[in-house]
């Protein structure tokens, strides 16, 4: 009769025994030594007369310490516990002056962030002032029909022209709209002071494409009332817009030419404030022509 039968299965770090009589001890466990010292290990166990286990062949699972076990210590004062000893201790939490500090340095990158995001879209959304190109010299064309010099009852000109210009608009991204566009037009070589002398006005928008020129046609009114038949202006301009075949002296046109100060005043859409730009013409023909 067979009284003690066992069978030991050994494997990498583990090892298995089978016990058919139920004399011996049965376990499984994880071995930190070799195999061939765990194997010595158990025959001298399983060695006594009496079926009994003379000494533990390997101490208890929970006496075995992990070798990896500070592999799991965090000391990091970030955390708010860490592990020591495979005990979780906590961490006293971060103060309210740090916490604020953390949120406040967040807050002024987002800030910054957004801000220069902004900044970005705006540069290519908003549109810019356009330049202003006059022909030279400067473009009017007069109705001669619509003349009308009195040397009394008043003492006063009046006539109709058209102001071409144009329009670049290729220093914008986007194109420009042009509300409440005025000309004004004022003699600077009759007098001491510059004085008003013609207005007009564009009654729609106009759409400046940043693609290249717009031309522009604006009607002015010429207009000025004079004190007396004397008055510097009034017979400055009379001389200017006097009939060129009568004006000519030996085949030599001699109307005297006008000094003009042009200047153009204009909104743009999503652009805050009045814009503006001029232009000083110092040797100007009269558009108009009076008769004989």
């Amino acid at each position: 009769m067979v009284k003690d039968v066992k069978i030991i299965i050994s494997y990498a770090s583990f090892t298995l025994e089978i016990d058919f009589n139920n004399q011996g001890v049965k376990y499984v466990e994880i071995l930190n030594t070799n195999v061939d010292q765990a194997k010595d290990h158990l025959f001298r166990s399983s060695s006594s007369s009496t079926g009994k286990l003379n000494q533990p062949v390997i101490s208890s699972f929970k006496s075995l310490k992990s070798p990896s076990t500070d592999r799991f210590e965090v000391s990091s004062s970030r955390h708010h516990s860490q592990i020591k000893n495979g005990l979780l201790t906590p961490q006293p939490p971060e103060s309210p002056k740090k916490r604020k500090w953390r949120n406040w340095r967040l807050g002024t990158i987002l800030v910054f962030m957004l801000c220069s995001l902004i900044g970005v879209v705006l540069f290519f959304l908003i549109p810019r002032q356009p330049f202003i190109s006059y022909e030279v010299p400067v473009a009017f064309t007069g109705d001669n029909g619509s003349a009308k010099f009195n040397t009394s009852n008043p003492t006063q000109f009046s006539f109709d022209t058209k102001l071409a210009f144009s329009f670049d608009g290729r220093a914008s991204y986007v194109a420009a709209i042009l509300r409440n566009l005025k000309v004004s037009v004022r003699d600077l070589g009759s007098s001491l002071d510059s004085v008003e002398v013609g207005k007009g006005q564009l009654g729609k928008s106009l759409t400046i494409s940043s693609g290249g020129l717009t031309a522009v046609l604006v009607d002015v009114h010429f207009q000025y009332a004079a004190g007396s038949q004397s008055d510097s202006i009034y017979q400055a301009w009379l001389k200017a817009c006097g009939n060129i075949e009568k004006s000519r002296i030996n085949g030599t046109v001699t109307r005297p030419a006008l000094k003009l100060f042009i200047s153009l005043n204009f909104n743009i859409l999503g652009v805050i404030g009045q814009k503006a730009d001029s232009i000083q013409q110092n040797s100007i023909s009269c558009p108009i022509e009076l008769p004989n």
